[in-house]
This record gives structure tokens, sequence and C-alpha cells, in this order.
């Protein structure tokens, strides 16, 4: 008991030292971290806890029960990137709750439904990777992790320029859950901390489109990233034109890029294999020592997953979909339309999914990927003017932190 005692009395000395030095340096600059809104953030980060902690903290202490998390669609996605550009270029600080008055307006305006709730809202941008980001010594900002930024500009650029290549097909790669109810989710969605997902009574549809329509696909009852592999390897990769672009989500089932770590505990046989396996020169005559000094040097190269090597393997490019934006691939438009377009089951569900897939207009197919190509524009055009009004806004707040601190000071 006095152990524990002890240890809470510690931690208590470490969360009042930690508000205490973050109060001294709000008062020397007279403005606060974070807005004052955002309570639960600034709760959060004066006490020196995780946010998750502090939610912990918060469910056991009192009957708030959190919603559960709610998907944002694209257009309202886009929309909040637009409202934190307007906000850089503006040069304000947005919060939480600023964003979430802007987004309501612009909906508003635009004639449509404003979002859910404060607390839904805010956890949803969380989920979408938008937080407040340390930019510069305890400066915080409220803006997209740059990673899922420079992430999906990279995808956009990349995809852009291959869809000049007039000679390329591009083919989209999903699975959904084929239930009676009609719903078709996407299994990874519903877990996505899953690797192997599996589906009890019902099955799984692995399928591949493009503008021309479904292109192939494989009922399954079991949905492993084995199962997936081998219909891409053995069935799939026979049905693809010379020379295209695939283009996956970000399924577990379509594996994930990882690299084996190696430590100076490895043998030189298994430090030689993970060299040969990331195409590093070394030579069968280097010692212990050199081997791993190579690795250290390599080790922030990742594995390619398999199922990218073997479609790259057999003369096609892979492209997954940027963090965040599995909107930008028709098959959500498709299967709305099979939901739409289904009638009651005669004989056999997959028969009739299949039938509903072959009814629907190749018009309708190069619609959809049309609306992806428009959608990707948009996108790109909004992460380029981003990234141009954000580097200035950046630097205008370091110039401002780099002044007497008199000068800093708000009237």
């Amino acid at each position: 008991m006095e152990v524990a005692e002890t240890a809470s009395e510690q931690d208590t000395e470490k969360i009042l030292f930690s508000i205490l030095k973050t109060c001294e340096w709000e008062a020397k600059i007279n403005r606060l971290k974070i807005p004052l809104e955002d309570y639960e953030d600034r709760a959060s980060y004066y006490a020196g806890i995780s946010k998750m902690k502090l939610q912990q903290i918060l469910k056991k202490n009192t009957s708030t029960i959190y919603p559960k998390m709610n998907t944002i669609d694209f257009n309202t996605h886009l929309l909040i990137l637009k409202c934190l550009c307007n906000f850089y270029e503006q040069k304000k600080i947005p919060s939480f709750t600023i964003l979430y008055n802007y987004v309501n307006e612009f909906l508003t305006n635009l004639g449509g439904e404003p979002v859910q709730d404060y607390e839904q809202f805010a956890q949803d941008v969380i989920t979408l990777s938008i937080d407040y980001q340390t930019i510069f010594n305890d400066t915080k900002l409220l803006m997209e992790d740059p990673k899922i930024t420079f992430q999906r500009y990279l995808y956009l650029k990349k995809i852009t320029q291959l869809r000049q290549e007039k000679s390329c097909i591009f083919y989209y790669i999903s699975e959904r859950i084929i239930d009676k109810n009609y719903n078709f989710d996407n299994p990874w969605k519903q877990n996505s901390q899953t690797d192997d997902i599996f589906c009890n009574k019902e099955c799984i549809l692995f399928h591949a489109v493009s503008k021309t329509g479904l292109v192939n696909g494989l009922f399954s009852y079991s949905a492993t990233e084995d199962d997936f592999y081998k219909w891409v390897s053995d069935i799939l990769l026979d049905s693809l034109h010379p020379g295209s672009v695939v283009v996956l989500d970000n399924s577990p089932l379509h594996g994930r890029s990882k690299s084996k770590s190696i430590t100076v505990f490895d043998t030189k046989s298994d430090m030689k294999q993970w060299l040969r396996n990331h195409n590093v020169p070394h030579s069968d005559t280097m010692n212990k020592s050199q081997l791993y000094q190579l690795v250290r040097k390599h080790a922030d190269i990742e594995e390619i997953p398999r199922v990218d090597q073997i479609i790259k393997a057999n003369g096609h490019q892979v492209l997954r979909l940027p963090t965040h934006f599995e909107d930008l691939s028709p098959v959500e438009h498709i299967w709305q339309d099979i939901k739409t377009n289904l009638q009651e089951p005669k004989d056999d569900l997959h028969d009739d999914i299949l039938s509903t897939f072959a009814n629907i207009p190749t018009e309708s197919y190069e619609l959809y990927e049309n609306d992806i190509i428009e959608r990707e524009n948009a996108l790109l055009l909004l992460d380029t003017q981003i990234d141009n009004v954000l580097d200035d806004f950046l630097s205008d707040l370091k110039d401002k932190a780099s002044r007497p601190v008199e000068s800093m000071a708000i009237e």
C-alpha cells in the first residue's frame, strides 16, 4: 500500500509540474497554446497524458457515452481540408470548434445537411488523422498528419501521370461481404485491425473492376491474406490486359508493407538473407559487424507485400489508395448501383449479383471512373494549394515566435 501511494504521489507531482510549466510559458507569451474551447485537448496537454488515457478516465468517472464512429464522406472530407486551407491562408489558427462551425456553415449554404454533433465530429476528424500537430518547439497547429498528406499527394501525382498514358487500363480490386440483408459491407472496415477476416455463414466476393465492368470475381467462405493472394496469382492475373495498373485499397487482406527487424543476435546467414531480400549489395567475406552495419544503414527499407510483388512480376504497376480516401475508387459507386438494382433473389444470390454486375451498362462504369478522375483532380489541386499556403503560414508563425516576447503580446 505504501509503494502504491508513493507511485501515485510521483504521478501527481509530474502532472502538477507539467501544468505549471505550461501555464508559465503561456503567461510569458500572453496566449494559450491550445484554444480554450478544445477543453479535452487542453486537459490532455496540460496534464502531460495521452488523449486516450484522458478518455479512459472520463469513461470511468462519468456517465458520458461516446458515440460510435461514423464515416465522413468524400465531399465532407474535401470540405474539411478546404476549410483548413482557408484558415492557413488567412493566417488564422483553427480549433476543432471553429472548424466544426465553419464546415456546418458551408454545408448549410450549399443546401446540405449539417454534420453530426460536435463530439462526434471531433472524433471523426481525429480518425482522419487531422489533429493538433507539434510544428516547432511546443507550438501546436490543427492540421493533417504530414505523412498522410505526402502519401496522398504522391499517389495523386503518380495516377495523374499514368492516366496521361492513354494505353493504361486501370483495375480496381476490393471485396464485399455477401449477405442476405443486401448490406454488402466492406469486411476490413468492420475490423481493420485484423489481418484474417472470417465470414462465418456469409461469404466474401473478391472482385476486380475496370471501366468496362466486372473483370473477375471469386466467392470465398474464408477471407485471409492467403486466400486473396491465391485468387490474384492463380486466377486474376490471367484476366488482366498486359501493362495495366492495379489499384488496391488498404485492406489487411491485401498485405502490408513490413520489414523483418534484424538485431545483433541474429546470425550472419540471417543478415545476408535480409540484405539479399532488399537488394543491398554485400560480400560473403564480410564479418558480422560489417553486415550489421549495412543492415542498419538500410533499416528503413520496407518489404513489398507479396501480392504487389507477384503483380509487378507479371508486368503491371501497383498503386495503393491513399489512407482515408477509399472513395477514390469506382467500387463504392458500383455497389451502390447494385444495391439499388438487385431484385429479390429467385434462386441463387451469387448468380443474381453477377447478373446485376453484367447488366450495368458500360457507360455507367465509364461515368464512375470519370467521377473518380474529377475527384483526383480536385484533391490534387487542393493539396497543391495547401502545400503552398501552409508553408507560408508556418514561416509566419516561426517568424513571430522568434521575435521578442513583448512584440507577441495580444492587445
